[in-house]
This record gives structure tokens, sequence and C-alpha cells, in this order.
């Protein structure tokens, strides 16, 4: 590990992903619940989309606590 205090700097990217989480997981919940203004057909598809977003946001979540704790402290360095 490059720095000792690395649990400090995966703080903000954790928060903002478990906001941005509970917000994505509420609207696949009102999308479940609105089935008699939607139909089946509109309902289905978006809630797993919120799903596959919740994942992507998971995944990189993941990635980013990786990159903290490698000491990669911003990505601009890949490019």
């Amino acid at each position: 590990m490059a720095s000792s205090n690395w649990g400090r700097k995966i703080i903000a990217p954790v928060l903002i992903t478990a906001f941005m989480a509970l917000a994505v997981i509420g609207q696949a919940i009102a999308l479940l619940f609105a089935t008699e203004y939607l139909s089946l057909w509109v309902s289905v598809p978006a809630v797993i989309a919120s799903l596959i977003i919740l994942g992507v946001m998971i995944y990189v979540l993941v990635e980013r606590i990786r990159d903290i704790k490698s000491g990669e402290e911003d990505d601009l360095d890949n490019y």
C-alpha cells in the first residue's frame, strides 16, 4: 500500500455510491409499484435497467477502491 491513510480517501466514493444506489433502488421500487399506471412491458425493462445501473455503480466503486489502495490518486495518469 502506497499510503497508510487510504481509508479516509475511500469514504467519499463509498458515500456517493451509497446515496446513488439508494436513489436507483427507490426508482426501481417505484417502477414496480407503478404497474397500475405503466404497462408491464415498460416496468420490467425499466427495473432491469435500474439493476444493471446498480451493478455498474458497484463495479466502478470496487475499481476506484483498488485504485486508491494501489496509490493511484487519479486516473489521469493512464492517459
